[in-house]
């Protein structure tokens, strides 16, 4: 089969999609290029490309091949398809006939394909007929054949030869195509071969001539095996599936699997198969709904009117639900789950509390409540904590004394009853402790802590009093 010549030189490239795709529609789109007319750029007469014969460097002796129509010879190449199907628009064939000038004396191209070896009795002829005129239009290339003792000649202008093909549909698989030129001088027309860069086996062509195939091989140092250059344009038909990007998803949690769009491409109208079909609303839509109760790789293909399929997987996985433990020290409440999203709500009401998305929440006044909490797109609601705080304030306010409060230096504690103390956050982890009597009071230092609220936690005459800190900035 061929190589993939386009390695060899970018400029080489473009200056082959230039001479290539000059006069053609740009909607046309190059299905297969069988390799490079040119290898020397901007070297040939009037700044021309050459397709240079490696004379010296190989030894290589064949200028051209001959492929006339008027002797019954032919060249023949392979190509493959390999996608669902082709719809071939036009082939480009090239060659030469020496003496001629830029204007093209081409005058007739015929071609057939052939799903092996042309003319073998193990062969279809799948297309065309060594008979009906296929081009529709024909000139110069923009390249010279020439040798490398013989650059600048320019004898030999490469015509580049537009046969059209209607009709012509390929599905995937190896074909050979095989052609034959007329031309209105007596030389040729010749078939010149693919020229990529130092390479003396360049394919795996034939050509026919008195009516025997044989292998196209070039005449020189080694009989160097060759092919020959041909272009052919059209549209791929190919469908294309997409089930979707991979995601975790909660358990018993409902969404749509499949794409936007889930298949595209292919022709007529496309149906769509889910395995494995558990826990799908219907395996045979393009977004059906999955509602999640275990890990599962689903694995969607797409099939067009034609018979064009495609394949694709999305694998679903369950996340991890959060934790729902809620612990309570007096009036603040603290979810256990961190690194989540937190709404406290009043379980009396049944009502989010406002601006309380913290993962502790401090009740000013007694009652039952909850927090939802989310992480890996997984919510869930935590039971309700019941919290009584009747009586706290007023016990507080006539026996615990802190000022200034709200503050970010030192602060003064005075207790009215003796008692042993500890400082807390909001997580109900202990700062700091101390024993306070009925008649001294307790300098804390606050520049130490971070700004947020703090707790000055005490009990007295087996009684808890309690009061909040403000640390600001």
């Amino acid at each position: 089969m061929k190589r993939n010549y386009n390695i060899y030189l970018n400029s080489f490239c473009l200056a082959l999609a230039l001479v290539t795709s000059a006069s053609f529609t740009s909607a046309q789109t190059v299905l297969y290029d069988n390799g490079p007319v040119f290898n020397s750029v901007g070297t040939g007469a009037g700044g021309a490309n050459e397709s240079m014969l490696y004379t010296t460097t190989f030894g290589m002796g064949t200028i051209g091949f001959g492929a006339q129509q008027t002797s019954f010879n032919r060249v023949a190449d392979d190509f493959t398809v390999a996608d669902c199907q082709w719809r071939v628009d036009s082939i480009v064939f090239f060659c030469y006939q020496t003496g001629s000038t830029t204007a093209s004396t081409i005058t007739g191209v015929n071609f057939r394909i052939w799903d092996s070896i042309p003319e073998n009795a193990a062969s279809t002829l799948v297309y065309g007929d060594t008979t009906t005129n296929a081009m529709i239009r024909t000139e110069w290339s923009g390249v010279y054949r020439i040798t490398e003792t013989t650059s600048g000649n320019s004898t030999r202008p490469i015509m580049k030869n537009v046969c059209t093909a209607s009709g012509l549909i390929l599905s995937s698989g190896n074909y050979w195509i095989d052609w034959s030129y007329a031309g209105s001088l007596a030389s040729g027309p010749w078939a010149p071969p693919i020229v990529p860069l130092n390479t003396a086996i360049t394919g795996n062509g034939k050509q026919k001539v008195s009516g025997v195939w044989n292998n196209a091989a070039d005449g020189g140092t080694g009989t160097p095996a060759q092919g020959f250059p041909f272009i052919i344009y059209g549209t791929k038909i190919q469908v294309v599936a997409d089930a979707g990007s991979d995601i975790g998803y909660c358990n018993e949690q409902s969404f749509q699997l499949g794409g936007a769009p889930t298949g595209s491409g292919g022709l007529g109208t496309l149906t769509y198969s889910w395995l494995p079909v558990t826990n799908l609303d219907d395996a045979t839509i393009a977004n059906p709904t999955l509602t999640v109760f275990n890990a599962e790789t689903y694995v969607l293909t797409i099939t067009d009117s034609i018979g064009c399929v495609d394949t694709d997987t999305v694998e679903v996985t369950i996340n991890t639900m959060p934790d729902l433990t809620v612990t309570a020290l007096n009036e603040t409440l603290t979810a256990t789950q961190s690194g989540a999203s937190y709404q406290w709500i009043d379980c009396n009401t049944n009502t989010a509390i406002g601006g309380e998305m913290a993962q502790s929440y401090v009740a000013t006044v007694s009652g039952n409540y909850a927090v939802i909490v989310t992480l890996n797109n997984c919510s869930d609601t935590s039971s309700c904590t019941n919290v009584v705080i009747t009586g706290i304030d007023e016990l507080n306010n006539a026996t615990f004394a802190i000022y200034p409060n709200p503050s970010n230096g030192v602060v003064t504690i005075k207790a009215a009853t003796a008692g042993f103390y500890t400082i807390t956050n909001e997580l109900g982890q202990t700062i700091q402790s101390f024993n306070l009597n009925g008649s001294n009071n307790y300098k804390l230092t606050l520049d130490k802590l971070n700004p947020g609220i703090y707790f000055v936690v005490g009990v007295s005459n087996n009684k808890t009093i309690q009061q909040k800190i403000i640390v600001t900035q």
